[in-house]
């Protein structure tokens, strides 16, 4: 019997891989990597390919880009089956994915599937770009007992000023598209100027913008994120 890893691989610099990502990846006879309707490549595998062995099999399996939890299901489903019959034949697997396994994560619906067929995991954490971002930009993500909240940024189509009063930072994840209504809420709340927006951290076109006015009525990567900090 096989084993089965997921792998996390930190938010896009191979560097930030852990020793135990690391070790974990040479273990490997067979590397699933998920794949998007909008990605020409996988920016996961992208980071641990140079890390296997060169025999290693490399299956790249597609996660639509949808709001709609069944269709994740499925695609989990379908992929979770084929892993159970791999760690049948004596297998070991691996699924990496961007950043943590446990956060914000194709990962985690994965997981829920191996577990309905009976199959344990073994989930090496990985570095999650918020705290990534925090360290790149110097920006501190909480001291002594402030409070802090990640939260969608699909969340700034909504009443998000119950979110601003109370905690002392904001974290706005998966920033896409025109992102212009969520500054001006930021605006008002007075967190604008303390603000950073972090886009493609460790990948090819890293993008560091510390007045958010640069990025308004842009078209931004969904690979993006907005740490936002009331004022000391």
């Amino acid at each position: 019997m096989g084993v089965f890893y997921g792998i996390g691989v930190g938010s896009g610099d191979p560097e930030l891989l852990t020793l135990k990502a690391c070790k974990t990846l040479r273990l490997l006879d067979v590397l699933i990597t998920p794949v998007t309707a909008e990605e020409k490549e996988s920016l996961a595998y992208n980071i641990v390919r140079d890390l296997l062995n060169h025999n290693v099999e490399v299956l790249f399996r597609r996660f639509p880009m949808s709001e709609d939890p069944a269709i994740w299901q499925e695609s989990a489903a379908a992929v979770a089956e084929e892993i159970r019959i791999l760690i049948g034949n004596g297998k070991n697997v691996g699924f990496v994915t961007l950043g943590d396994p446990m956060f914000y994560s194709t990962y985690v619906y994965l997981l829920q599937e191996l577990k309905r067929r009976g199959i344990d995991a073994q989930t090496i954490p990985g570095i999650s770009s918020v705290t990534a971002a925090c360290s790149k930009t110097g920006v501190s993500l909480a001291e002594k007992n402030e409070r802090i909240a990640i939260v969608p940024a699909v969340y700034a189509h909504t009443d998000i000023q119950p979110i601003l009063d109370a905690f002392d930072t904001v974290v706005f994840m998966k920033v896409k598209g025109d992102c212009s209504s969520l500054i001006e809420r930021l605006e008002r709340a007075g967190m604008k100027e303390t603000a950073v927006f972090v886009s493609r951290l460790g990948l090819d076109n890293e993008q560091i913008v510390y007045d958010l006015d640069e990025i308004r009525g842009c078209n931004v990567n969904y690979l993006s994120l907005i740490i936002a900090r009331k004022k000391r």
